[in-house]
């Protein structure tokens, strides 16, 4: 992006008023990048300068950490205020911010940001609706630098309350009803304070993992062997995705096991496979998350690699598939609060894969094949691990896994 196109200083009034208009802003410490003498008014002023001239590395380094979690392509409009509507489409969403809504009493930690993220399996690029195939929880330490993501099993079986009922379901129903239902649940599942969401439509994952230059993985034998139309293998479900955007899927079938380079038609197949044994060892859910992972910490480290030249072309790939409730001045407070310090990115997943056998229970009948376990147990083990810096080893050693039978106590 040259200064040519683009020159905050022409912008200033814009500018300012973005910076200041966030819900987030207040959780942000900016003693690093402002004095603290000369007076109030001198301090907003040295922050505000101090955030144009920082402009260009903030661009870098957001775009680049916030690939992995789908919403980076939100970053332009805090740089282009005035033009960002008219080059890239941005699809915000207003949720409410009354805390109880969203199945919490208040912020357990100003440092802390928590934002859910959800993967919604629609046929129609426009429509952010529907079951999610992916959920996962990011959680932003604007003290530490750490970037921690967790990802959900959509089958997990939860206890949800809408519209004054009660009632149980899987957990990836839950964003039927809408995206602050889908928080509200997260929040009362895992005891947490989420108050903002990001969604990504898969129909233009395609376009997303080209825009990088596809990704890497190692596919399994399992994964290329057919086994009946009701358990679609890695090409199977190409057929699909091909089907929905008019390509010819024999163009794109992988023949060979092994480590290779997918493009987006096939990283979105294999982000999709679920009845076949990953290169982790794991089936189902467990190997469908596992893969989701691996794709979305591909993205990330690609990112990383992209010239600057080539950030326009990803963002426009990724602004039409994505929906959020975040605004251009919660956007700004990311980058400038977490993103500018070259941050750390650590990933797990619910249930650990190591402990599953520990933790998993025999769960009630009449909901299908379910992910059922102690949820309080699995709430104070996450909680450690975001506001304690605990690992999933170190928790469970000093606290042992229980395993109370929640839905017929």
């Amino acid at each position: 992006m040259s200064n040519e196109k683009f020159n905050p200083d022409k912008k200033h009034e814009e500018y300012e008023d973005i910076v200041s208009d966030t819900s987030l802003i207040g959780r942000f410490d900016y003693e690093d990048i402002s004095s603290t003498s000369g007076g109030k008014r001198e301090n907003e002023r040295r922050k505000v300068n101090t955030r144009k001239k920082m402009t260009t590395i903030i661009l870098s380094s957001l775009i680049s950490a916030i690939s992995i979690f789908l919403v980076f392509c939100l970053i332009l409009p805090t740089f282009f205020p005035g033009a960002f509507s008219k080059l890239f489409p941005y699809n915000y969403n207003h949720i409410t911010s009354d805390k109880e809504e969203l199945g919490f009493s208040g912020v357990k930690d100003k440092s802390v940001i928590n934002v859910a993220l959800f993967g919604v399996d629609s046929r129609d690029e426009n429509i952010f609706s529907g079951n999610t195939d992916s959920i996962m929880i990011l959680s932003l330490n604007t003290k530490s630098k750490k970037v921690k993501i967790f990802s959900v099993m959509r089958d997990t079986l939860v206890p949800m309350q809408y519209d004054g009922k009660k009632y149980c379901g899987k957990i990836n129903s839950a964003y039927l009803k809408g995206p602050e239902h889908a928080i509200k649940t997260l929040n009362q599942v895992y005891d947490l304070d989420i108050s903002e969401y990001a969604t990504v439509n898969f129909f233009g994952m395609v376009d997303i993992i080209d825009a990088v230059g596809g990704i890497t993985a190692t596919i399994t034998d399992d994964e290329l062997r057919w086994k009946g139309k009701n358990r679609p293998n890695l090409n199977n479900c190409m057929d699909e995705i091909c089907k929905e955007k008019g390509l010819d899927p024999k163009e794109y079938y992988i023949k060979e096991s092994g480590e290779q380079t997918l493009n987006g038609v096939q990283a979105v197949a294999y982000a999709r496979v679920r009845h076949c044994t990953s290169t982790w060892d794991t089936r189902d859910d467990f190997g469908r998350t596992d893969r989701q992972r691996h794709v979305m910490q591909s993205l990330f480290n690609k990112a990383i690699s992209m010239r600057k030249t080539r950030y326009v072309s990803l963002v426009k790939a990724l602004i039409p598939c994505t929906e959020t409730s975040l605004s251009y001045g919660d956007i700004m407070g990311l980058s400038t609060s977490v993103l500018f310090g070259s941050p750390s990115f650590e990933q797990f997943r619910l249930p650990p894969s190591e402990y599953q056998t520990q933790i998993l229970m025999k769960g009630p009948s009449g909901f299908g094949s379910i992910i059922y376990y102690d949820l309080d147990y699995m709430a104070k083990l996450v909680n450690a691990i975001i506001y304690e810096d605990e690992s999933f080893e170190s928790y469970i050693a000093k606290h042992p896994v229980t395993k109370k039978d929640w839905y017929r106590k």
